[in-house]
């Protein structure tokens, strides 16, 4: 199926933890789903930026490398 995990009335909020980087997702009937991922060390974490699609499908997450 092609289905995604995110709603439209979810939540979402980006963290970083040194270089971890987690998606955390609540949806309306209480539950989460976190999304990590292990960056490089290059990365520069203070230029983190994320954005929607023109569709509001993905959220993009862009990070500079060194």
């Amino acid at each position: 199926t092609n289905r995604s995990d995110i709603h439209s009335k979810d939540q979402l909020k980006i963290v970083h933890n040194g270089h971890n980087l987690h998606v955390e997702i609540n949806n309306q009937q209480g539950s989460s789903i976190v999304k990590q991922v292990l960056l490089p060390e290059q990365v520069k974490l203070d230029q983190l930026k994320s954005h929607f699609d023109g569709q509001h499908h993905c959220l993009i997450i862009t990070l500079p490398v060194q």
